[in-house]
């Protein structure tokens, strides 16, 4: 499972890249290559660790209890048992600086989409705004035309004081109407222009959340492989506990170990 969503993050994260940058997007189309580039490997060579180091402490322990289960004494163990404290205390120290690393971007990444939901925000209230404005311009071009329409016919009327004075305002309707149908186009224009922007967007946040949820899944799932291991290195740093412990000490010491790989071998599958 968590190999799978490291690569299901990867594919997602390689989609980001490929989307064209805008000023909104170019932060988290960034964050997204610099995951693929340096996240990702950084993740797979710590689930290739963990995968290396239970080959080889798997078989290992389980010839130790043999052993002792045989009646071999702890201390004919000793060395094998050093060279899994020394395996598992550089597994630690990697699994830390991994969980620290993919923390730190996880945060990043989180700003990212943030910023980016508050640009999509900000492009539909320019919608918002745009639609109210195209409608205004819509109905006073409609009222206008509206106008014109019956002073063309008033022109006509026989009485000269009404030809003179309608032509006159015809002529002023006529003009307004024009600056309107201008006001109007251009407010259908920008509308276009701005949804066009918004849907490009909308669609780098859909992929960005998406995104997002496995880089969750992935901190999840680091932080408890991290927890196994280091669960692991404690028991096998109590080393007086299986040297010195009598009766059936031994044994419940590297029992307790085999289940913690098996609990370690789960988490990082």
């Amino acid at each position: 499972m968590f190999r799978q969503v490291i690569a299901n993050a990867l594919n997602l994260a390689n989609a980001i890249s490929a989307l064209p940058k805008t000023s909104q997007s170019q932060a988290i189309i960034q964050h997204a290559s610099n995951f693929s580039d340096t996240e990702v490997p950084a993740l797979q060579s710590f689930a290739s660790a963990c995968t290396s180091f239970l080959n080889s402490a798997t078989p290992s322990v389980a010839t130790m209890l043999k052993a002792i289960e045989g009646g071999a004494t702890p201390e004919s163990q000793k060395s094998a048992l050093d060279n899994l404290i020394s395996q598992i205390d550089g597994l630690d120290t990697l699994a830390v600086k991994s969980n620290t690393d993919l923390n730190s971007f996880r945060n990043t990444f989180n700003a990212d989409c943030a910023e980016l939901q508050t640009a999509v925000g900000q492009l539909r209230g320019q919608i918002a705004g745009l639609q109210a404005r195209q409608s205004h311009y819509r109905q006073k071009a409609k009222e206008l035309q509206s106008r014109i329409n019956v002073m063309n016919v008033m022109v006509w009327v026989p009485f000269v004081g009404w030809i003179v004075k309608g032509a006159s305002e015809l002529a002023s309707l006529i003009t307004e109407h024009k600056s309107t149908e201008v006001a109007l186009s251009d407010a259908t224009s920008s509308l276009a222009n701005v949804k066009a922007q918004e849907a490009q967007l909308n669609s780098s946040v859909v992929q960005a959340q998406q995104l997002q949820s496995l880089v969750g899944q992935l901190a999840s799932g680091t932080q408890n492989v991290t927890n196994a291991v280091n669960m692991l290195k404690q028991q096998l740093d109590n080393e007086e506990n299986f040297l010195n412990g009598v009766g059936d000490a031994p044994k419940l010491f590297l029992t307790a170990a085999q289940t913690s790989l098996q609990q370690l071998a789960t988490q990082v599958s």
